[in-house]
Formats: C-alpha cells, sequence, structure tokens
C-alpha cells in the first residue's frame, strides 16, 4: 500500500496548525496516542487503515501534500507538540544538533564529563562523526564554556542538550 496522500487525508482528519492536534472528521474526536517510543521520547501516533504514522510526519502531507524525505523535527523537543511551527524538515546532522540530555548524564551538560583519572572537567563536542576534544578544565564553568562555545561554531541547535521533559504526565495515554 503506498502512503496517504494530502486528499486522502484531509477526507478523514482535520489538523489544527496551531495546537497540532488532529480530529476525526467523521467522529469530532482526537486521532492519535501518545506513544514512548524510546526513554524519555514520546510522540504521537495515529493508525489510519491499519498503518500507523507519525503525527508530525502527517502535518507535513496535510499542510504541504508530501511525505518529507528528511526527518521532521520538533523545534522545542516536546514531540506531543505537533503545531506547525514547532516542526521542521531537517537533515540526520541537523536533527543529531538538537538532542536532549542523554538520561545517563552526570554533569548536567552534554558533552562535558568529570574525569576521575586527571581530576578535572572535560569538554567535548562530536562533529562529523568524530570527537573533538576541547580541553581540561578545572571548573565545571570553564568545560561549559568550552562546549557551548563549540556549539555555536558548528551550528547546533540552540536547544541541543536541554533536559528532558514532556507534556505528558502518565504516557502512553490514548488520546481518544
Amino acid at each position: 500500500m503506498s502512503e496517504i496522500t494530502q486528499e486522502m487525508l484531509k477526507k478523514i482528519l482535520r489538523y489544527d496548525l496551531s495546537t497540532g492536534n488532529f480530529t476525526w472528521i467523521a467522529t469530532n474526536k482526537k486521532a492519535g496516542c501518545i506513544t514512548e517510543v524510546s526513554p524519555g521520547y514520546f510522540y504521537v501516533k495515529i493508525r489510519i487503515r491499519n498503518k500507523k504514522y507519525y503525527a508530525h510526519r502527517l502535518a507535513f502531507v496535510y499542510m504541504t501534500g508530501e511525505f518529507p524525505e528528511e526527518q521532521v523535527d520538533h523545534v522545542n523537543g516536546d514531540g506531543i507538540d505537533n503545531s506547525w511551527l514547532n516542526i521542521r524538515r531537517v537533515s540526520s546532522l541537523e536533527n543529531s544538533r538538537n538532542h536532549k540530555l542523554q538520561i545517563n548524564n552526570k554533569s548536567g551538560i552534554t558533552g562535558v564529563l568529570w574525569s576521575k583519572k586527571v581530576s578535572k572537567w572535560i569538554s567535548m563536542i562530536y562533529v562529523n562523526r568524530k570527537y573533538i576534544h576541547l580541553g581540561a578544565f578545572k571548573k565545571l564553568t570553564q568545560a561549559v564554556e568550552a562546549r557551548k562555545k563549540a556549539e555555536e561554531k558548528y551550528s547546533f541547535h540552540i536547544n541541543h542538550g536541554r533536559k528532558r521533559y514532556s507534556t505528558v504526565v502518565n504516557a502512553p495515554t490514548a488520546l481518544v
């Protein structure tokens, strides 16, 4: 079965571009359910004709008429917020530069870790499939500053490394 078309989608669903919610036209109820696809990453999935679609990708079909070949990024990091101004087409590289803070991070800053071996804060950044060592610092603030400068230099998204959060309280939850 081929991908759903804009015409087919608009016959069965309504999309509110300010909220990002989809509503079934036949029942006037919200479409989809919230799913945790990996720890801390929640998205809305909608089942249409026995196939599951991510709501953020359906928004692109609804608004532009085509599925994006690229990835779709939630600018504010909340995968439940599918409002049109919060989603954007990005390359894999661009999307990797807007990641949340990893769950196992102990410093609270992406790319900054404490080295027991040298008793210093190590700052690094991953660019073009290589780690770039930014320095070893006595103070955490110095390591963070080095990391932030590197993020700016390599065009990382301003939200990269933000703390994990979601508008979801008890997911997964059906939207109806």
